[in-house]
């Protein structure tokens, strides 16, 4: 065991331990409960707006977003994803490489590099059947609230106030809420005008009955 331990630490197998011990501890951390599947998890759905033209038509990065696409890294978690890349480059990397020694810094680079795009092949084959499984859809996305009927349930304010959406499947959904000038009272039927994603903050205006 001591001697296994000093060969997966060694020269050129180190990278790929350190990435799939990096993953490993993360499940760890599910499995006990101290993190959750979105903890460390990066999303990837943003659109980029980082422009480095070839032509008229194409950018290095839409080559690139359009690569990573193919190998399935926005289509399922990625860190199921990258549990799918450390794994089969660790395996390849124990099996061919564990007796190799005295190389040089470009032998090691190449070897990772063979072994991580071999990773990156078996990575797409292994999530190839959850593909878009497992991706998280908002049920209730904020864009979808915008000329909805709320509930005031804290007085709103320009600066400050709370409602209430109902969505019919249980518990309403809690709304921080602002106006564009006044205040509505707590219980008052408001609707939703505008939504602002970087404060998470909804601009309402009172419903006048009669």
């Amino acid at each position: 065991m001591i001697e296994f331990l000093n060969v997966i630490i060694q020269w050129p197998i180190l990278p790929a331990t350190v990435l799939l011990g990096l993953v490993s501890l993360y499940w760890i951390l599910v499995i006990v409960g101290a993190a959750t599947h979105d903890v460390l998890d990066l999303h990837l759905d943003h659109e980029w707006e980082i422009d480095l033209d070839i032509d008229s038509h194409h950018s290095l990065l839409h080559w690139g977003l359009a690569g990573l696409k193919w190998f399935n890294l926005r289509d399922v978690p990625f860190m199921i994803w990258m549990s799918a890349l450390a794994l089969p480059a660790w395996l390849v990397s124990v099996t061919f490489d564990q007796h190799l020694s005295h190389l040089t810094v470009w032998e090691i680079i190449a070897i990772n590099l063979r072994n991580f795009g071999i990773g990156l092949f078996a990575a797409k084959i292994l999530t190839q059947p959850l593909k878009g499984k497992l991706k998280f859809v908002e049920p209730h996305p904020a864009t979808n609230l915008i000329g909805k009927q709320i509930t005031i349930s804290n007085e709103a304010t320009t600066t400050t106030g709370h409602a209430l959406y109902p969505t019919g499947e249980g518990a309403p959904l809690q709304l921080n809420v602002r106006t564009t000038e006044g205040t509505i009272p707590k219980g008052t039927l408001a609707e939703i005008i505008d939504y602002d994603p970087v404060t998470n903050l909804y601009t309402v205006i009172r419903i006048d009955r009669g």
